[in-house]
C-alpha cells in the first residue's frame, strides 16, 4: 500500500491570495530540503531553456536564515552562472498549511531527485490538480502516471526536464487535463481512508494464511 494525502486539505480550490505575487508569464515550483539529491539544481539548469517562466523553490531552512545555508548559496550562484538568477526565488521553509495554496499557484510542479523512495510532493501537488513533472525513479513511478498526471523525464537530464515542462506550458488543455485527472486518481488511490482499507485488508488475508499480491495500476 501506499502512502496518502489528505485530500480535503491538498485541494484545487485553495485560496492562493497569499502566495508569492508572479514576476513571470509562468511559474514552476520545486519543493523538499536543500540537499543536493533532491536535485533542486537540474530544475535550475533546466530552466535556462524554458523562457518567460518562473522557478519557485520551497524548503530548508526559514527565509532569513538562507544566508547561513550551504546548499541555498549553491543554488543562488548556479542560477547566476547560468544567468537565470533574477527568475529563481528561494522561499525556505513554507508553513505546511500555505503549502496546498503554492502549489495552486503553480502552473508546474518539478520532483526532481535521482532517487526518491515515494515521492509525497508529486502526491501533494496532484491531489491540488496541478500536473507534476518528475524524474522516472523510485516511488515517482507510482504517484506520476505518465501522459496521464504529468510526465516522468530520465534522471539528470535537465533537456529531457526542460523539453517536457516547454510542451506542457504551450499545451494549456493538456494541463488541465492532467490536472483533473491527477485528482480523479488521488482521490481513488491516495486518500488516508484508502490506505487504511488497504492496510486492513492485507493484514487479514495475511492472518488468514492468504497468499498476498502486490498491484500496481
Amino acid at each position: 500500500m501506499p502512502c496518502g494525502v489528505d485530500a480535503d486539505r491538498f485541494h484545487p480550490r485553495a485560496d492562493t491570495a497569499d502566495t508569492p505575487a508572479r514576476g513571470q508569464r509562468h511559474r514552476l515550483l520545486s519543493c523538499g530540503r536543500l540537499v543536493p539529491r533532491k536535485g533542486h539544481d537540474r530544475a535550475i539548469r533546466a530552466l535556462t531553456r524554458i523562457p518567460d517562466t518562473e522557478l519557485l523553490i520551497a524548503g530548508g531552512p526559514p527565509s532569513d536564515k538562507l544566508h547561513t545555508e550551504p546548499e541555498a548559496q549553491r543554488l543562488l550562484q548556479l542560477a547566476e552562472e547560468q544567468g537565470v538568477a533574477h527568475r529563481v526565488r528561494l522561499l525556505g521553509a513554507v508553513d505546511p498549511h500555505r503549502m496546498p495554496a503554492l502549489m495552486c499557484s503553480t502552473d508546474l510542479v518539478l520532483c526532481t531527485p535521482l532517487y526518491e523512495p515515494f515521492g509525497i510532493v508529486a502526491l501533494e501537488a496532484t491531489a491540488c490538480g496541478t500536473p507534476v513533472v518528475a524524474t522516472d525513479v523510485g516511488g515517482h513511478r507510482d504517484t506520476v502516471a505518465d501522459g496521464h498526471t504529468g510526465r516522468l523525464v530520465p534522471p539528470d537530464d535537465p533537456t529531457a526536464i526542460a523539453d517536457a515542462v516547454h510542451d506542457l506550458l504551450t499545451h494549456e488543455p493538456t494541463r488541465h487535463r492532467f490536472g483533473a485527472t491527477g485528482r480523479e486518481r488521488v482521490l481513488a488511490r491516495y486518500t488516508w481512508q484508502h490506505v487504511a482499507d488497504g492496510v486492513e485488508q492485507v493484514h487479514r488475508r495475511v492472518a488468514a494464511g492468504q497468499e498476498v499480491r502486490t498491484e500496481v495500476a
